[in-house]
C-alpha cells in the first residue's frame, strides 16, 4: 500500500520564498542561489536527484568557504538538502538539514514564518517514512498552525494538509480520526477541482487503506475503485503507477477479508503492472513497489498453506528492499515480521523467533544485540513505527510460549512476559495523543488478545512460583482494559481542580464534548434514514469534524497553559493489588473479572490475602450466563426448580473457589456479559422456593460494583461535592397515553414525594418534571432520585435516554449526550427507571448505559437497574432504602436490607428475584450516608444560628470589659 502523495506535495514546497532587497544590487550570494534553485527544482521534476545533490553540494561548499552570513537564501539552501536527501532515502541526514533550515528561519523570520511552516511539513514526512509517527503529527500540526495564523489558507492548501494528517493517523491507528480529515481534505478537493482530480483519486485510494486496516473490507473496495477509474483516466505514468497500486490494495483488501483466490487474481496482476512500468523507467519507487506487492504475495501464500511459495516470495521482496533502503527501515522490518509469521505458521518457533528478532534491530538503530533473547527498552530514542515493532514484540512472547510448552521453562515464560510489558508501555505513550475515543476503543480491540497472553503467562509464572508479582502484573494488564475513557474523565476533571484550571475552562471542554456526542448521535441517525442524501450526511460529518478539532484546540491551549495539569492528567496509575489490600476493611472483599477470548480469569482480595483463578470460556458457560439472565427477565417461563439449578451453578463457578465466608462486604468489578448479571442472586446452597432468603448471596454479603479497580480504590475526590442546599431531589412525571405510548408511574410518583417529605428534600413530579427543571436544578442536590421511564438503543447507546415530562418547548429526552455534558455535584444518583445499568458493550470500557453517563459527569455513587423493573414493587424497595441511609447506612447496606424486607414481607408469589434484584448499587457507597437527626436543610441555618449566638456573647463580654 503505497503512497507517493507527499512526494508530489514536496516538489511543490520546494519554491521556498527568498527576501530580496529591491532598493540594493543583489549579492554574488544571492545571484547566484537564485539561479541555482531554479535550476534544481527543475532537476527534481525529472526525477535527477543525484544531479540536483551535487549541484546543492557545491554551493554549499562554496558558501563555506566565503563564510556567507545566515540568510533565507541560506536556510532554503538547507531546505533543499533536506528534501532531496529525503528523495534519495536518507533520511537521517534529510533530518540534520531540514532541523537546520529550522533554525535559521526561526532566528530570520521568528515563529510565524511561512517559510519555517514549509520546513515543519518535510520534517514530518521525513518522520513518518521513519516511523516516528507522533513526531511527525507535532511538527505537521505546528505547520498548519502558522498557516491558519499568518495567511489565508485555500481550500487546496488545507486539503493538502489535511490528507497528510489523515495518513499519519492512519498510520498510527487512530483510524476515526483519519477518516475524518480525508473526508474532509475529498470534500474540500471535490469543491475546489471537481470530482475527476487526481487528488481526489489519492483520497480515495487513502480511504481505501484506511477501511482495509479497519476491517471494513468492502467499503475499501468501494473507495479504492474510485481511486482507479479516475487514474485509469490519465496518460502520465506516474498515474499509470498509481492505478497499480489501487489493484494492489484490492488485492489486500480481500486477502485480509479471507477471499484469497481474488487477492492471488489482483496481487498477480498489480505485479505483472509494476514489472512493466519497470521496464519503461527502473526507478526506486517501482522497484519498492515490487518488492512490497511480493511481501503480499507471501502472506497470501502463507494463508493458504503453501509455505514453500510464501517464503520464497517474501525472501526475495527482503532481498529487493535491502538493495535500496538502509537496513534501519520499517519496511525492511515489516518483511522479517512477514518471515516470521511463515516460519510460526509452520511451528519453526525458534527461526520465527530470529526473524522477528532481525525486525526490532531494524526498527531500533541503537539496539544492537544480535542475541534472540535480548529485548529492546523502550527508552531508546530512536524507537521507530511502534505499531510493528508492537507487532514483533507481540510475535516474539507467542514463540516463547509456544517453546515453553514443549521445554517447561519458565525463563522463557518470564522473557515473553517482559517483551508484552515493553509493548504495553509502547502503546500506552501513543494513546496519550488520541483524542477521539472511538480510536481508543478500536486499538483496544486489536491489542486486546496482546492483554490477554499478558494474564495467561503471569497466572503460569504465577501458579508455578507462588511469586505475588506476577499476581500483580496479571491484575494490572486486567484493569488495562477496563473503563478507560472514563478513568480518563475523572483524572482530567481532579487534575484541573488540582491544576487550578478555571471551571470556566473545564465546562467549555464538556460543553464541547457534550456536543461532539450530540453530533456523532446525528450521524448515527442520519445513516439510518434511507432517505439522507450525500450532501445532508457529509454537512453533519463536516460539523462533527470541526467540533472536535476545536476540542483538541481548547484542551492543547489548557495543557499549554497549565502544565501540571496534563502531569497529573496522564501520570496517575491505577492501585495494585497491595495497595487495594490497604484499603479493604477487615470485612471486605474485591473480586475482579476480565472476560477474555478465550478464558475468564478472576482476582480475588481480602487484607490479608490475594488470589487469582480461571477458567475456559466453554459455549455452555456462555450459554449458562445468558440463560440465567433470560430468565430473571422472563421468570413466568420456567420453573423456579431449574432456575435455582442455575443460580446455584453460577456461584459455584464463578464465586466459590475465590471467595471467603468470614467476609460480609463484597466489592466485585464484573467484566463483559457478568456486568449484566446480580450476583445477589446467586444460591450459595440449593433452594426449593423464592422465599428461601438464606439461601441467597444476598443474605451473606452486601454488594456494590464498580466498573474498574482505579474507580473502586481511588475515588473522585471532587471538591465539587460539598453540601448541596437539599439533601434529595427526585424527578417524577406523569405520561399520557397520546403522547409517547408510555404507561403512567404512579406508585413511583408517590413514593418520590414520600421520600422527598422523609428527608426534607425536593421533589419535582407530573408537569413539573420536565428536561428543563432537571437541568436547572440537578445541581442544588445531595441525591438526585429520577424516577421515570428509561429507554435503551442498543444499536447506538447515545440514543438512551430518561423520559421526562411532556413541554412545549424542549426535547424531553434526556439522552447520553446530554449527561456527557454535566458537571454534577451529587454524592448518588438513583435511576429509578428501567434498564438504566444496561446497553451495549464495548470492550476496553464496559455497558454504556445511562448509569456510566452519570459517572462521567461526576457522581461518586449510582443505583441503577438492569431490566425493566415492576413499578409496585419498586416503589416500595425504594422506600426502604432511602430509609436505610437517613439511618446512617451505607448504601450497598441500605440496598441489602431493602431487598430483604421485601423478600420477607411480600406474597410467594411475588418474591422472585424478578422483582427484587435488578437493582445494583454502581461505586462509592460511603458517599451517601445520612444520619437522622441532622436532615441536611438544617445544617445551613443551624451553623447561621451558633455563629449569631458566638456574635452575642462576644459582643456581651466585651461591653463588660468597658
Amino acid at each position: 500500500m503505497l503512497n507517493l502523495y507527499p512526494c508530489v506535495l514536496l516538489v511543490s514546497l520546494l519554491s521556498i520564498s527568498l527576501s530580496f532587497s529591491q532598493n540594493a544590487d543583489k549579492s554574488e550570494w544571492a545571484i547566484r542561489t537564485e539561479q541555482l534553485f531554479d535550476f534544481v527544482d527543475s532537476q527534481i521534476e525529472l526525477d535527477e536527484f543525484d544531479a540536483a545533490l551535487d549541484s546543492l553540494e557545491a554551493v554549499k561548499a562554496w558558501a563555506h568557504r566565503t563564510q556567507v552570513p545566515a540568510d533565507q537564501q541560506l536556510a532554503t539552501l538547507h531546505h533543499k538538502l533536506g528534501v532531496i536527501h529525503y528523495f534519495l532515502y536518507q533520511y537521517e541526514t534529510a533530518q540534520t538539514y531540514l532541523d537546520t533550515a529550522k533554525n535559521l528561519w526561526l532566528q530570520l523570520e521568528g515563529h510565524n514564518s511561512p517559510d519555517l511552516a514549509n520546513t515543519y511539513y518535510v520534517i514530518s514526512v521525513v518522520y513518518k517514512e521513519q516511523g516516528f509517527l507522533p513526531k511527525a503529527i507535532s511538527h505537521l500540526l505546528k505547520a498548519l498552525d502558522i498557516r491558519k495564523g499568518t495567511q489565508p489558507v485555500d481550500s487546496l492548501q488545507l486539503a493538502d494538509y489535511y490528507h497528510e494528517l489523515g495518513d499519519l493517523y492512519n498510520r498510527s491507528l487512530e483510524r476515526v480520526k483519519a477518516e475524518e480529515y480525508f473526508r474532509e481534505a475529498l470534500f474540500l478537493y471535490q469543491n475546489t477541482l471537481g470530482s475527476d482530480a487526481l487528488e481526489v483519486a489519492d483520497t480515495h485510494t487513502e480511504l481505501g487503506i484506511l477501511y482495509t486496516l479497519w476491517g471494513r473490507y468492502q467499503t475499501a473496495i468501494d473507495h479504492t475503485q474510485k481511486g482507479l477509474a479516475i487514474y485509469e483516466q490519465s496518460p502520465d505514468p506516474f498515474d499509470q503507477f498509481a492505478a497499480v497500486n489501487c489493484e494492489r490494495n484490492i488485492g489486500l483488501a480481500y486477502m485480509d477479508s479471507g477471499v484469497y483466490t481474488l487477492s492471488l487474481n489482483y496481487l498477480e496482476r498489480s505485479l505483472g503492472g509494476y514489472r512493466t512500468l519497470q521496464q519503461a523507467d527502473d526507478v526506486t519507487e517501482i522497484r519498492l513497489a515490487i518488492s512490497g506487492n511480493l511481501d503480499n504475495l507471501g502472506m497470501v501464500y502463507k494463508h493458504l498453506g503453501e509455505y514453500g511459495k510464501a517464503e520464497s516470495r517474501t525472501q526475495e521482496a527482503l532481498s529487493l528492499l535491502q538493495k535500496d533502503l538502509s537496513p534501519f527501515h520499517p519496511d525492511v522490518a515489516r518483511s522479517y515480521d512477514n518471515l516470521g509469521d511463515i516460519y510460526f505458521a509452520q511451528k519453526k518457533w525458534e527461526t520465527a523467533l530470529e526473524h522477528y528478532h532481525r525486525a526490532i534491530l531494524s526498527l531500533v538503530p541503537d539496539f544492537r544485540d544480535e542475541a534472540v533473547t535480548a529485548l529492546p527498552s523502550p527508552t531508546h530514542h530512536t524507537i521507530g513505527d511502534y505499531v510493528t515493532l508492537v507487532r514483533a514484540l507481540w510475535a516474539k512472547a507467542k514463540c516463547w510460549d509456544k517453546m515453553a510448552i514443549e521445554t517447561d521453562d519458565n525463563s522463557q515464560l518470564e522473557t515473553a512476559l517482559r517483551a508484552l510489558q515493553i509493548a504495553d508501555t509502547l502503546i500506552a505513550a501513543q494513546q496519550r495523543s488520541f483524542q477521539v475515543d472511538a480510536s481508543k476503543y478500536l486499538l483496544l480491540e486489536e491489542l486486546f488478545p496482546l492483554y490477554e497472553l499478558a494474564i495467561q503467562l503471569s497466572q503460569q509464572l504465577y501458579e508455578s512460583t507462588q511469586e505475588d508479582r506476577f499476581l500483580e502484573t496479571a491484575f494490572g494488564f486486567s484493569e488495562k482494559s477496563k473503563a478507560r475513557i472514563l478513568l480518563e474523565t475523572r483524572r482530567r476533571l481532579n487534575a484541573a481542580e488540582l491544576a487550578a484550571v478555571p471551571d470556566s475552562l473545564i465546562d467549555q471542554l464538556l460543553t464541547l464534548k457534550s456536543a461532539i456526542t450530540q453530533s456523532e448521535q446525528q450521524v448515527f441517525e442520519a445513516q439510518q434514514a434511507a432517505e439522507t442524501s450525500p450532501e445532508a450526511m457529509q454537512s453533519l460529518q463536516r460539523e462533527r469534524f470541526a467540533l472536535r478539532n476545536r476540542y483538541e484546540q481548547r484542551l492543547a491551549e489548557i495543557e499549554r497553559q497549565y502544565p501540571q495539569y496534563y502531569q497529573l492528567a496522564y501520570e496517575q496509575k491505577s492501585p495494585d493489588l497491595k495497595a487495594i489490600q490497604a484499603q479493604l476493611g477487615s470485612e471486605s472483599q474485591m473480586i475482579a473479572y476480565f472476560w477474555g477470548n478465550e478464558s475468564l480469569y478472576v482476582f480475588a482480595c481480602t487484607q490479608t490475602s490475594m488470589a487469582m483463578h480461571s477458567l475456559q470460556l466453554t459455549d455452555s458457560l456462555i450459554a449458562s450466563i445468558r440463560g440465567f439472565r433470560e430468565s430473571l427477565r422472563a421468570y413466568q417461563a420456567q420453573p423456579w426448580a431449574a432456575f435455582a439449578e442455575q443460580a446455584h451453578h453460577l456461584y459455584q463457578v464463578l464465586l466459590a473457589p475465590v471467595i471467603k465466608d468470614k467476609h460480609k462486604e463484597l466489592i466485585v468489578l464484573p467484566d463483559g456479559p457478568l456486568a449484566y448479571l446480580p450476583f445477589g442472586t446467586f444460591l450459595v446452597q440449593p433452594s426449593t422456593h423464592p422465599g428461601d432468603i438464606d439461601a441467597y448471596l444476598l443474605k451473606h454479603y452486601r454488594l456494590r460494583y464498580d466498573y474498574a479497580a482505579a474507580l473502586a480504590f481511588s475515588p473522585a475526590g471532587s471538591s465539587r461535592q460539598s453540601t448541596p442546599p437539599y439533601p434529595f431531589r427526585g424527578y417524577a412525571p406523569k405520561y399520557v397515553f397520546d403522547q409517547g405510548n408510555l404507561g403512567d408511574l404512579p406508585a413511583a410518583r408517590n413514593a418520590t414525594v414520600q421520600i422527598a417529605e422523609m428527608l426534607k428534600g425536593v421533589a419535582d413530579t407530573a408537569a413539573q418534571a420536565t428536561k428543563t427543571r432537571f437541568l436547572e436544578t440537578a445541581s442544588s442536590a445531595g441525591i438526585l432520585h429520577l424516577a421515570m421511564h428509561g429507554l435503551v438503543n442498543d444499536r447506538s447507546p447515545l440514543l438512551s435516554s430518561l423520559v421526562f415530562s411532556v413541554e412545549d418547548t424542549a426535547d424531553r429526552h434526556l439522552r447520553i449526550a446530554d449527561i456527557y455534558g454535566l458537571r454534577l455535584s451529587a454524592a448518588q444518583v438513583v435511576l429509578s427507571a428501567c434498564n438504566t445499568a444496561i446497553g451495549d458493550i464495548q470492550r476496553g470500557e464496559g455497558i454504556m448505559s445511562l448509569s456510566r453517563a452519570f459517572a462521567f459527569a461526576g457522581c461518586p455513587s449510582m443505583v441503577a437497574s438492569l431490566w425493566s423493573v415492576p413499578s409496585e414493587e419498586t416503589a416500595q424497595l425504594m422506600v426502604d432504602y432511602y430509609a436505610g441511609l437517613q439511618q446512617g447506612q451505607t448504601a450497598d447496606l441500605a440496598m441489602q436490607a431493602a431487598k430483604m424486607a421485601y423478600i420477607e414481607q411480600s406474597l410467594p408469589e411475588r418474591q422472585h428475584p424478578y422483582f427484587w434484584a435488578g437493582w445494583a448499587v454502581v461505586g462509592d457507597v460511603e458517599a451517601v450516608s445520612l444520619r437522622q437527626g441532622l436532615p441536611w436543610g438544617w445544617m445551613g441555618g443551624g451553623a447561621v444560628l451558633l455563629l449569631l449566638i458566638a456574635y452575642v456573647w462576644k459582643s456581651r463580654k466585651g461591653g463588660r470589659k468597658s
